[in-house]
């Protein structure tokens, strides 16, 4: 039971990255900021989170917060 509590816990990136993604690839923008949103809480520097939030946002109109994506991305 510990073990599995303690791998849980550590992936929670890997985790909430993959939801993301999978919402991603079906277009399902909205959504799938919130789950990069969740991964990059949890390890700021996750390249391809950042990158697909960034689009994410880009393609629902929140251009000023796809910038700032873009610009951390360029950054790392």
């Amino acid at each position: 039971m510990r073990i599995t509590f303690l791998y849980h816990k550590t992936q929670q990136a890997d985790i909430n990255y993959s939801k993301g993604h999978r919402c991603f690839i079906k277009g399902q923008y909205k959504q799938a900021i919130v789950f990069y949103k969740k991964t990059i809480t949890i390890e700021p520097d996750y390249l391809e989170a950042l990158t697909e939030l960034a689009y994410s946002c880009q393609f629902t109109g929140e251009n000023e917060e796809a910038l700032e994506c873009f610009q951390n991305v360029l950054s790392l």
